[in-house]
């Protein structure tokens, strides 16, 4: 009935004696059953090694195939056999046959887990590539398997990692769905491809995030995987993490600086990180973000640099958050490369804030109107020239192809596919420009609406930028008017031309109130524009079908009536028709190098009127546009060169950028050498101002809301001081440990709240809507923690103002986050004080970090009081022997803050914040160290002071966290760690050869 023989029967039940008796007598080694199974194959199926060694000996065929397609050795690894195996191995069989699955033997010991028989199929040489009939390689079916011995032998053989297999799911990716990190450090090692998608577009960064698998997602991006991949719904691994409230995949997620500018990056619903954030009522964002791993051998950039000024500068403009106008000032000596960082800044805020959503075409009233009005104008033309009814046809035929072809773009362009890219590229310039013309009609009709609350949902940034490059001579008023011009060509570049020139025109009035449609006469004046237009169609529509004839005289009464209404409307409008030709032909531009070509004439005082004039202008429509297209446009002023111009012109060009652009939507960013500025400023103060003790140093202070620094050695060194400490919080010590912890514990209750909740994004405000609301009217609210509410419990808070408070709160912002990038733990309270203790009194906190770095042996829990009682006998006392004084606070408010602020500042807060602080000019300490060097010199040789700078000053050691320092003499000046020493004597103001203001001779060395 089967076709079965004796010894098929033998074989198959494990009867080696009756196997070997019938080939002696004779028996068909090779015979098979219907299916063409063999004895050898019966056999081999369920491991009779004896019977097998009978066979194999009377030359049994092992490549003969059985019932699907079966060998003798794919049914011994199917079973597990490995005697069997290594028997039918050693008659060199063909290890590549396949069965009717695809499965080599190699493929199923692969699946199977029999570790020792894929050795010895592959030392037998088997093809380690060859895919089964879904298309799932050796490799794919071992790390499904999740058997990492056999996974790591694959490898060795060097089998393709690449290959996709079933649903274009790679070996990587079948690792990380399992879960297992070892398997995917194992293949990571081999260097795959980890951008490859499945048919759902995901990468295994997205499916690691998705599991939520912190392990994975650090061996992948440590291996360089993209965190902008998208999957089919356009989210990121940052939309997965966020919105799955994982703090610790987003802290690694963002860990690159780079990488913020996805926050804003919207998936195809319009949904950004950002606004998943901060739907939710506990922020994520405001404790994980900045963190940052850093190799100076990446290839993304020297993050070591100016990279990451510009990264973290950028990231602070383009939050939604921040309230222009807003004062950057860049600070550097002169040649140092200030103008290339400006380029990296400009690039990095364009990166940041370019990552808008195309639109995608939608029906609305205004297509409706705007197809009637088409096919009823094409219909009428041909009524009135051809045929009434020919017209009519013509006009239905069109508006049914329209809305035919409208909605073949509508659900076209929504599909997925190539095969519809078309209709996704058709869809999106419809949408674009339709998008354009509804902004002139609301332009036109619409009274811009008030902007929201930049809370729940942030508005996207867009960034319009001066041409520096031409203002690096600057001089004249000329440079001033090419400045804004350059400002308004980007205006028309990104709004388009007519709408930057109509806005002149049809700009809202303030008598308009807050109506949603502008009025004349009482009426809206779409109503009135609408009614002018039905007559123009129903004047042209009775001329198509009646004509011009005597005997029609009610037609004719109509059309001179529906004539005179239209001669009227425009005959009223004929200054508005005038205005709008002048607006379109002469453009911002134009109007700017008319008025500079008339300088004489207009005077400086004009000239300025006619700046201002045009700059509100282009404040009133941004906004206004923005209001309409719901975004935010900041328009950065780039101030470059002002320290190689003529001294007489930095303090008119400083008044001049202060009066243009002190409102609106401005973002100032001045790149000079402070020292070089202030001197032209102290050189052209009006005696009122220096009558009332008000500097140079006051004068900059005032009008630069955020000041950097820029110095890399600082950035660089602090990779070597990377804190480590158990909580976010407070850093201990090892003596006065307690008493830190219970000071700053208190602090924390009564000013900042919980810390864990705050983290290291706090930079910017997200979450704290209602203080935020609060103290919007005053200040710019860029932190997550209540600084204001901090500052204000303290007794030398009455000599903040608004202007410092704000001054004071950027910094921090800039500071926390260079030091989160650096990975440098650190509380929030402590640099909070550090950076008022750094901005009100910069001078004597040179003298304390100058101190520490010249001396060895300090301890890290030693105060600063302490610091300062023992070396406050060298520091000058008076304006008179030492100027530099003149940019210090109240000496008596330093001492207070020293003596009762919590928590206490101690040494190791220096060493922590000094690297990362912005705020602090390096150039103080070379100038304390030289001024103390000669007057070492002068007790020593017993010379009067020299009357020139001292070029040929002992060199000072370089420190291991700041800029290297000309000359310093710590022997001299400190009789030991920590004694005072002798006090030396000091030159009069005279010596000084009468300079004005807080100027110094090793000031411009």
């Amino acid at each position: 009935q089967y076709s079965v023989y004796p010894i098929i029967w033998a074989a198959g039940r494990g009867h080696s004696d009756i196997v070997h008796l019938l080939l002696q007598h004779g028996a068909k080694v090779n015979c098979s059953d219907k299916y063409g199974t063999t004895p050898l194959v019966w056999a081999a199926r369920k491991g009779h090694l004896e019977c097998v060694k009978y066979l194999l000996q009377m030359g049994a065929d092992v490549d003969q195939e059985g019932a699907n397609s079966m060998t003798a050795l794919i049914v011994a690894v199917k079973g597990g056999y490995t005697d069997s195996v290594k028997e039918i191995l050693k008659r060199n069989p063909n290890v590549n046959l396949t069965d009717k699955d695809g499965n080599t033997a190699l493929m199923i010991a692969s699946k199977e887990g029999h570790t020792e028989i894929v050795q010895d199929l592959l030392d037998a040489g088997t093809y380690v590539n060859i895919p089964d009939r879904s298309g799932d390689t050796v490799l794919i079916g071992a790390v499904r398997g999740g058997h990492v011995e056999i996974v790591r032998a694959l490898l060795h053989k060097y089998a393709d990692i690449d290959i996709r297999g079933q649903d274009n799911k790679t070996a990587l990716y079948w690792a990380v769905e399992k879960g297992n990190a070892t398997m995917v450090r194992d293949i990571l090692q081999c260097n795959p491809d980890t951008e490859t998608c499945t048919k759902d577009g995901e990468t295994p960064l997205i499916k690691a995030t998705k599991m939520r698998n912190i392990e994975i997602v650090e061996l992948l991006l440590d291996k360089g995987a993209k965190v902008s991949a998208v999957d089919k719904k356009g989210d990121t691994p940052l939309h997965i993490a966020i919105r799955g409230r994982s703090r610790k995949l987003a802290e690694l997620l963002l860990r690159n600086p780079k990488d913020g500018r996805l926050l804003y990056r919207p998936n195809k619903t319009g949904e950004t990180p950002y606004n998943i954030d901060c739907s939710h009522q506990k922020s994520i964002l405001t404790q994980i973000f900045g963190a940052r791993h850093l190799s100076p051998t990446e290839s993304d950039g020297d993050m070591l640099g100016y990279d990451l000024y510009s990264s973290a500068l950028a990231d602070i403009l383009s939050e939604p958050t921040m309230q222009p106008p807003i004062c950057v000032g860049l600070y550097a000596q002169w040649g140092s490369g200030k103008s290339f960082l400006l380029k990296k800044l400009e690039d990095e805020m364009k990166t940041f804030a370019g990552q808008q959503i195309e639109p995608l075409f939608q029906f609305s009233w205004l297509i409706v109107f705007l197809t009637l009005l088409l096919c009823g104008g094409l219909g009428l033309l041909l009524a009135f020239t051809v045929d009434a009814k020919l017209g009519i046809a013509v006009s239905l035929s069109l508006l049914a192809v329209l809305y035919i072809f409208f909605t073949v773009i509508y659900f076209g362009g929504r599909r997925e596919g190539e095969r519809w890219n078309w209709a996704w590229v058709l869809s999106t310039r419809l949408a674009r420009h339709v998008g354009y013309l509804e902004l002139l009609l609301k332009l036109m009709f619409v009274n811009p609406p008030e902007l929201p609350e930049q809370t729940t949902k942030a508005l996207p940034v867009r960034f319009l930028f001066t041409d520096y490059n031409r203002l690096s001579s600057v001089g004249g008023e000329t440079s001033l008017a090419e400045m804004i011009a350059t400002l308004s060509d980007a205006c028309e570049r990104e709004f388009g031309f007519l709408a930057t020139r109509l806005f002149r025109v049809f700009k809202t009035e303030d008598t308009q109130g807050k109506k949603k449609w502008k009025k004349t006469c009482c009426l809206p004046s779409f109503v009135i524009f609408l009614f002018v237009l039905s007559c123009v169609v129903s004047a042209i529509a009775l001329l198509a079908i009646f004509n011009v004839e005597s005997a029609n005289m009610t037609v004719n009464v109509i059309l001179i009536t529906v004539t005179c209404i239209v001669g009227l409307a425009f005959f009223l409008n004929c200054r508005t028709w005038w205005q709008v030709m002048d607006s379109v032909l002469n453009s911002q531009r134009k109007r700017l190098h008319n008025a500079a070509s008339k300088l004489h004439k207009l005077k400086s005082e004009g000239f300025m009127k006619v700046l201002k004039c045009e700059v509100e202008l282009m404040a009133r429509m941004a906004k206004t546009i923005d209001s309409f297209t719901q975004n935010q446009t900041r328009l950065v002023v780039i101030i470059d060169g002002l320290d190689a111009c003529e001294q007489d012109k930095v303090l008119q060009m400083l008044d001049t950028v202060r009066v243009l652009f002190s409102k609106g939507p401005f973002i100032a960013i001045f790149a000079s050498d402070p020292h070089i500025i202030i001197k032209a400023i102290n050189q052209n103060l009006n005696s009122v101002l220096r009558d009332s003790n008000i500097n140079g140093h006051d004068y900059m202070r005032n009008i630069v809301h955020l000041p950097v620094f820029l110095n890399s050695r600082g950035l660089s060194n602090a990779k070597k001081l990377m804190v480590a400490s158990t909580t976010n919080g407070d850093i201990p010590y090892a003596d006065n440990a307690g008493l830190h912890e219970e000071v700053d514990r208190r602090v924390s209750q009564n000013s900042l709240g919980d810390m864990t909740k705050l983290g290291s994004k706090t930079a910017l405000n997200r979450r704290d809507t209602y203080r935020r609301r609060q103290m919007q009217r005053t200040i710019t609210r860029q932190m997550s923690f209540d600084l204001t509410k901090l500052l204000v419990t303290e007794d030398w808070f009455s000599d903040i103002s608004p202007q410092t408070m704000r001054r004071l709160l950027n910094i921090v912002s800039v500071t926390g986050r260079l030091l989160r990038a650096n990975q440098i733990t650190f509380n929030w309270d402590r640099l909070a004080s550090w950076i008022n203790l750094t901005e009100q009194w910069p001078y004597r906190t040179s003298w304390l970090i100058l101190h520490l770095e010249e001396t060895e042996g300090v301890p890290d829990h030693l105060t600063l009081k302490t610091i300062y009682e023992r070396i406050s006998k060298n520091i000058p006392t008076t304006k008179d022997v030492e100027p530099l004084l003149e940019i210090d606070a109240d000496i008596r408010n330093f001492e207070v803050f020293l003596s009762s602020r919590t928590p206490v500042l101690v040494a190791r807060d220096v060493r922590t914040f000094l690297p990362c602080t912005v705020n602090l000019d390096p150039k103080l300490r070379e100038i304390i160290a030289d001024v103390r060097a000669a007057r070492d010199q002068m007790n020593i040789g017993g010379l009067p002071y020299p009357t020139l700078p001292l070029h040929e000053a002992p060199a000072r050691g370089t420190s291991l966290f700041s800029q290297p320092s000309s000359a310093c003499s710590s022997t001299t000046s400190f009789n030991g760690p920590f004694n005072s020493g002798v006090l030396s004597p000091q030159p009069h103001s005279s010596y000084y050869s009468g300079m004005t203001g807080p100027q110094h001779p090793f000031y411009n060395r």
